[in-house]
């Protein structure tokens, strides 16, 4: 573990020569964010920057998490770079690592960057699944569609279906959250300058959180540029570096996820009968399918 550290330190001090300001990797692949990140990076950033800083370069790569969370990481990382504060995207930055992005003053991207849709995701422990309100509003017109169709009773049967009914509305107010957290982001650094900033913030906003069929959609390069993100296409050796520690995190990741089951391995053989056990099922207490 140590050596691969060590390779993504060499790497990142690549970058930052190439850069020519301070790097700070954000690359955590296989966890979301949250509010015990939110503690970390500060504490890192503190040690690292002390109270500011002028410029500085985020590598950014998660699947997302809580968007409250990512606001306020946002804005703490903006407290570190006053004057220029970029964002570089080697592969994703899905749902609320999108938020972070729309933080920045730039985001670059690789020809396979990805940002993602940033309508809020729900959990139904009972069904064990997640769904977004914008599945809600669906619903609700094909309800509306039906009902004006004089389909009363299919209508009927399929606001019964609904879960929680009376959780609707805050629901819906977490789209309204997702809106007001980027149009604020947006209209205060990426397009403060601008002569409609709030107009073009808000409008940005509202597309991110609404008009996405699915929230895995790939918002790629050239869609983010249409969008109205102020984003730049990486190439060249900045490039090469920051797909260098994309590379890295993701062999650091298969690491961490190979000693987590060792450690599991190795817990189960101190049970009474935990030798069995992984003789009988080698392949799942692996990790391996």
């Amino acid at each position: 573990m140590e050596k691969i550290e060590d390779s993504i330190l060499e790497a990142k001090k690549a970058f930052e020569k190439i850069a020519r300001h301070p790097v700070y990797p954000l690359m955590h692949s296989f966890a979301h964010i949250d509010h015990g990140m939110v503690d970390r990076v500060y504490t890192d950033l503190r040690s690292k920057f002390g109270a500011s800083n002028n410029r500085l370069c985020v590598v950014l790569e998660s699947s997302g998490g809580d968007i409250h969370a990512a606001y306020l990481l946002a804005q703490t990382l903006r407290k570190y770079a006053t004057q220029e504060f970029t964002i570089t995207i080697p592969r994703w930055a899905k749902s609320a690592a999108t938020v972070i992005a729309c933080g920045a003053d730039r985001i670059e991207m690789s020809p396979v960057a990805e940002l993602g849709p940033v309508d809020p995701q729900i959990s139904d422990s009972s069904r064990k699944e997640r769904f977004s309100p914008l599945h809600i509003k669906k619903t609700l017109d094909m309800i509306a569609e039906q009902f004006n169709a004089g389909r009363k009773e299919l209508a009927d049967g399929l606001l019964n279906r609904l879960q929680f009914p009376l959780t609707l509305g805050s629901f819906q107010q977490s789209l309204d959250i997702g809106r007001e957290y980027l149009t604020r982001l947006i209209s205060s650094r990426m397009l403060a300058k601008a002569s409609d900033g709030n107009k073009k913030s808000e409008q940005i906003a509202r597309k991110l959180v609404e008009s996405y069929a699915d929230h895995g959609f790939c918002i790629d390069f050239q869609e983010a540029r249409q969008l109205g993100l102020n984003v730049r296409a990486l190439s060249g050796k900045p490039l090469e570096a920051a797909w260098r520690l994309h590379e890295l995190e993701l062999e650091r990741g298969e690491l961490e996820h190979a000693l987590h089951h060792l450690r599991m391995e190795d817990m189960l053989r101190k049970l009474p009968g935990g030798t069995d056990i992984l003789e009988a099922h080698p392949n799942k207490t692996r990790g391996r399918s």
